[in-house]
C-alpha cells in the first residue's frame, strides 16, 4: 500500500510458480507498482504498467510466459470510497454490519497477458464506504483450501465470525481457520486486512 498525488493505493498479487523466479517477479511488481501510484492519475493505467513490467521481463530473459493476478484499489483522500479493478483475481470482501460481501467487479486477464494494448481508461468498480467498513483480500491459498472431503474453505460464510472482534486480528484468525479446515494448505497464502480510516489519515492494512 502507498500514499501518492492520486490517492492511496493498494495491491495483492499471487504471482505464477515458486522459487527465486517467483521472487524476481514479485520484486520487480512491486516496484514497478511503488513507481506507477505516484506517475499514474488512473487506476487502469497502473495496471497497465504492471502488465508492461511482466511482458518486458518475459521477452528480455527468454522464459516462458510471465503472468500475475492481482487486485488493485484505489481510495479517495478521505477514505470514504474505494476504486477496485481486478486481474485474474478474486475479488475484495466488504465486511459491513456482520456480512461479508465480495466486491462484483468484471476481471480482466491476469497481468502479463497483454493489458497494456487495449486498457480503457475508467474501469472496474467504485464502492462507497462507511465507518467500520473492513475490506479483506486473500490468494487463491485460502479461497481454493480444501478440507479431506474436497470442501472449499468457506470464506464468505466464516469472516464475519472472524471479523467481530478487533479487525486488525483477522489475517491470524482467518490463517489459524483455513488451517484447522483443511490441515495444510497446498499453496501460497496472502491475507490483506484494509481498514479505511477517518478523514485525518489515511487507510491502514494488516
Amino acid at each position: 500500500m502507498r500514499a501518492g498525488p492520486y490517492g492511496v493505493r493498494a495491491v495483492l498479487g499471487d504471482v505464477q510458480g515458486h522459487g527465486l523466479a517467483a521472487v524476481a517477479t514479485v520484486a520487480a511488481l512491486l516496484g514497478s507498482f511503488r513507481e506507477a501510484v505516484l506517475d499514474r492519475s488512473e487506476l487502469t493505467a497502473v495496471a497497465a504498467a504492471l502488465d508492461r513490467r511482466l511482458a518486458v521481463d518475459t521477452s528480455e530473459e527468454r522464459q516462458a510466459e510471465l503472468f500475475a493476478t492481482a487486485a488493485l484499489l484505489e481510495f479517495t483522500a478521505d477514505a470514504r470510497s474505494v476504486h477496485v479493478i481486478t486481474c485474474g483475481h478474486p475479488p475484495p470482501v466488504l465486511l459491513r454490519d456482520g456480512r461479508a460481501t465480495e466486491i462484483g467487479v468484471e476481471p480482466w486477464t491476469p497481468l502479463g497477458l497483454g493489458l497494456s494494448g487495449g486498457v480503457p481508461r475508467k474501469a472496474g468498480r467504485r464502492v462507497a464506504l462507511r465507518p467500520g467498513d473492513v475490506l479483506f483480500l486473500a490468494s487463491d491459498g485460502v479461497f481454493e483450501a480444501r478440507d479431506a472431503d474436497g470442501a472449499f474453505y468457506p470464506v464468505l460464510q466464516r469472516l464475519p465470525r472472524l471479523a467481530d472482534e478487533d479487525p486488525s486480528d483477522v489475517a491470524d484468525r482467518v490463517l489459524a481457520d483455513v488451517l484447522a479446515h483443511c490441515g495444510t494448505v497446498r499453496d501460497d497464502v496472502t491475507i490483506l486486512v484494509l481498514i479505511p480510516c477517518p478523514p485525518d489519515g489515511p487507510p491502514t492494512a494488516r
